[in-house]
């Protein structure tokens, strides 16, 4: 074997395989055979988290939030659903922080959802990459949401229609409250 067919076989051999040319690369020059078997390594830690940044950092904040959650009285953790909802009324009034809570905070915690967390985000991060699954996750949440608002409005809508119009203007018996909210002293001034 010359110098010119071990450069050759070794060329083919990173091809073939994992970048890393076999430790022995003689066994396979003459044989017209390449290899992909790579002598294994040790997986870094740090490689294994920044490969997966976007589903580790997700799958800490969610344990982290539910076990916040669940240290929190049953009245707080009333208050904290009412304020994570995402429906109409809270994407009004602080659209950013309904959605981003609420894709932390569920109702119980099941030991079934950081399990399903890590096998969706997990498998998503390593054929999306971390940016594209950040991007993913951000529009799925932005959109289901979306949708919701846009089903509620909608069923908000048809309920309205059905009531009978005002009968006898705001002063008389049939006069409803309007659908926005109005302050009590603006009601009476409608009122009177």
């Amino acid at each position: 074997m010359n110098p010119g067919q071990l450069s050759i076989a070794q060329g083919n051999l990173r091809r073939a395989g994992s970048g890393r040319p076999l430790s022995d690369v003689s066994a396979a020059v003459g044989t017209g055979m390449t290899s992909n078997l790579a002598p294994m390594s040790r997986p870094v830690p740090r490689t294994i988290f920044t490969s997966y940044a976007v589903a580790w950092l997700y799958l800490a904040g969610f344990i982290a939030a539910q076990v916040a959650y669940a240290a929190l009285s049953p009245h707080d953790q009333a208050a904290v659903l009412r304020w994570a909802s995402t429906n109409v009324h809270n994407l009004r009034h602080h659209p950013v922080g309904s959605l981003v809570t609420s894709a932390f905070v569920t109702q119980t915690f099941a030991t079934a959802w950081p399990a399903l967390i890590a096998l969706a985000m997990f498998g998503a991060n390593r054929v999306l990459g971390n940016w594209r699954t950040a991007l993913v996750c951000a529009a799925g949440q932005v959109a289901g949401t979306l949708v919701a608002a846009w089903a509620e409005i909608g069923r908000e809508r048809r309920a309205n229609a059905s009531r009978p119009p005002f009968s006898g203007g705001l002063h008389g018996k049939g006069a409803r409250r309007p659908s926005r909210p109005v302050t009590a002293l603006a009601w009476s001034r409608l009122r009177s």
